[in-house]
């Protein structure tokens, strides 16, 4: 259950809820993949088309003739628990589920989630979602996300968000952006972390060869002793840089509302981050301010700094 190769390097990817029309995120989705030069196999999923942006489409993952390492999920959450038993049926090692609609709008939600998540765990399928808008690996040339990127600069950070306003918004900012881009090699929206976690993100990410720097936004943490061990480790090789909101009791409920989040003490969560070695942003700018700096420079080999200024006040 550790290894997610299959959720973020796929050979074969499936898009249920694959549509025809350019306003829908089916469609955005596909389109963002095919776009980016994908080389492995896509498969649109959709009983009414025959054919989505030049792929032949199909009614059901069982119908493709092929093998599936990934299927996104662009249905209403009460379909995905019967084509959740197709996936076992097709040996689906991985899944996206986009939609939202579960404990972050309260009790019956949480209620669906945990239903979710039996199937998850039943199925020993990896997941990312639900909530999310999906991720991006440079690597493996897949931008599978459902805001549309045609521009994605690659580089060194692994960036790892709970909301998808990162993968979509703050991106778009950064990529639009005409000096000093920040490259980002990985992009996961981890939604409400029903599987796939920050503590895997960073496992993953430590291990990887193209990650440098390691950014995480959590509006919660969802194993937060096996984090923390974990992330003393990372941060010898890869600095992790974390920007955690809902520092008071009414952004702490924010959060809740937003992605199903627990609230975490935020004074004993600092100490913690300090502690371990994390380096937490005070604000989204400070946070891309961090990005920039170790991504343009190695890591120190010491605690001391100099600092080069045209004026002696400048340096004050």
């Amino acid at each position: 259950m550790n290894d997610i190769s299959a959720l973020l390097e796929p050979r074969s990817l499936a898009v249920i809820g694959a549509s025809s029309k350019p306003e829908k995120s089916g469609h955005v989705l596909l389109k963002s993949i095919i776009v980016n030069n994908y080389q492995g196999k896509i498969y649109p999923i959709n009983p009414h088309a025959e054919e989505i942006l030049g792929h032949k489409a199909y009614k059901s993952i069982l119908d493709v003739p092929g093998d599936i390492d990934l299927v996104f999920f662009l249905l209403p959450g009460q379909y995905i628990g019967d084509l959740f038993d197709h996936c076992r049926q097709k040996n689906v090692k991985a899944a996206v589920i986009v939609a939202a609609g579960f404990s972050e709008i309260g009790a019956e939600g949480a209620q669906a989630e945990a239903k979710l998540r039996q199937l998850v765990e039943k199925s020993g399928i990896r997941c990312i979602g639900p909530n999310t808008i999906g991720f991006i690996n440079m690597q493996a040339n897949l931008v599978a996300s459902f805001v549309l990127f045609t521009n994605w600069q690659d580089g060194p950070i692994a960036l790892g968000a709970q909301s998808g306003i990162f993968g979509g918004a703050v991106a778009d900012e950064l990529m639009a952006r005409t000096v000093q881009r920040i490259g980002i090699c990985k992009s996961v929206a981890f939604g409400n972390k029903i599987d796939l976690d920050e503590t895997d993100f960073i496992e993953y990410a430590w291990k990887d060869p193209s990650t440098r720097v390691i950014a995480l936004h959590l509006e919660g943490l969802k194993r937060l002793r096996p984090f923390l061990s974990l992330a003393n480790k990372v941060k010898v090789d890869k600095p992790i840089i974390i920007l955690k909101p809902g520092r008071t009791d009414l952004g702490a409920r924010a959060s809740a509302s937003h992605t199903g989040s627990l609230a975490v003490d935020d004074e004993l969560l600092d100490h913690a981050f300090r502690q371990y070695g994390l380096i937490r942003a005070d604000d989204l700018s400070e946070f891309l301010d961090y990005m920039k700096a170790f991504s343009y420079q190695p890591l120190p080999r010491g605690n001391r700094v100099g600092i080069v200024t045209f004026s002696g006040a400048n340096g004050v």
